[in-house]
């Protein structure tokens, strides 16, 4: 998605790490996980945990910006497109625009919602992000949350002379306008956005640079 901060255009799609980058304390969790019926990928970027989903759901559901899913780039090692690759690849799998997950109606016993917050520098997108996850989910479905809070990457940017401090993080200009965005959301912040989004904790952890929560509905009576 793009976005306009400070005076500089933010690709957030930029951010998106490769399929040979997979977090490993998402691929534990994604491994260990039981079957489901129905798994959504919210902010799937380049697939990196696609076929961990793929093996635990009946259904996935890919979910990104058009340009995220449309542009042509390096997946599993093959010149092409999210939308190109899920096609040929998995056909117990579907790929949504942003636009349409919107609108849509679908639930899902699982979500994942993988190293988005932290890209996005805009508090009202990360709100309707997390409450419309709330609105995705099943009943006694869950969400797994997880955000990269910390690494050398983080601190050489934060220590660039151009850097400019913004929301949880830093805009770091990029050149003809264009900025890149890094947020630090460690297991207090995700907290705090969970609670205010209808959903509950179900259990967080930390593992190396990454935070966890798992997360489900707040259930009323």
């Amino acid at each position: 998605m793009r976005y306009r901060v400070e005076g500089f255009n933010i690709r957030s799609e930029n951010a998106a790490r490769s399929t040979s980058q997979p977090g490993r304390a998402v691929v534990e969790w994604l491994s260990g996980h039981p079957p489901v019926e129905s798994a959504l990928d919210l902010g799937c970027g380049k697939l990196r945990y696609g076929r961990e989903l793929i093996t635990i759901a009946n259904r996935v559901t890919f979910v990104d910006s058009e340009s995220q899913l449309s542009r042509t780039q390096q997946i599993f090692g093959q010149k092409t497109s999210v939308r190109s690759y899920v096609s040929d690849a998995w056909a117990s799998a579907s790929v949504v625009t942003i636009d349409a997950y919107w609108q849509s109606p679908a639930r899902f016993d699982l979500v994942l919602f993988a190293n988005v917050l932290s890209a996005i520098p805009d508090e009202w997108m990360r709100r309707k992000l997390m409450k419309s996850i709330r609105g995705h989910l099943t009943s006694d479905g869950e969400c797994l949350i997880a955000t990269q809070y910390r690494n050398s990457y983080f601190r050489r940017a934060r220590e660039r002379v151009n850097a400019v401090p913004y929301l949880d993080g830093w805009i770091i200009p990029m050149g003809g306008g264009w900025a890149s965005f890094y947020g630090i959301l460690g297991p207090r912040e995700l907290a705090t956005l969970t609670e205010a989004s209808g959903l509950r904790v179900v259990r967080s952890w930390t593992k190396g640079e990454t935070a966890c929560a798992v997360v489900s509905p707040v259930r009323t009576r």
